[in-house]
């Protein structure tokens, strides 16, 4: 069990997964992952984001996900900086996706949720600084 509040390589690399391959990973993905796993923010706007282009019947990629926040919730793109950080997270993922890293990668943002639900009184949250 992770005994930390997040992980971030853990989140940069669902949603790099998601972008890549999102059509072969959504369905088990809304299965097992729920956005209050993410702890940055812009994580959870993103993977929300996914589940709702997901649902709606599109295809998840990074074209739909910014195109479906930027017509749906402009002040979360914007605050998002959703071009530059979406582009980010697309470089980052270094292999292809497959479900059992999905998997694994979402029981480490379980553990960590439940770490943060344990911690009394919780913690603060403390930004990070933004690339």
């Amino acid at each position: 069990m992770v005994e930390a509040d997040y992980c971030l390589e853990a989140e940069e690399n669902i949603l790099c997964m998601l972008f890549r391959n999102g059509t072969e990973l959504m369905p088990i993905a809304q299965d097992i992952l729920k956005p209050n796993y993410f702890y940055r923010e812009k994580n959870h706007w993103l993977y929300e984001t996914c589940l709702a282009v997901y649902q709606s019947g599109q295809p998840v990629d990074v074209v739909t996900v910014l195109c479906y926040l930027k017509q749906t919730d402009p002040r979360k793109f914007e605050a998002l900086d959703a071009r530059n950080y979406l582009h980010y997270l697309y470089e980052f993922a270094y292999a292809p996706p497959f479900e059992d890293e999905l998997r694994a990668y979402t029981k480490i943002l379980l553990d960590c949720t439940t770490h943060r639900e344990k911690q009394t009184p919780p913690t603060k949250k403390y930004s990070r600084i933004e690339l």
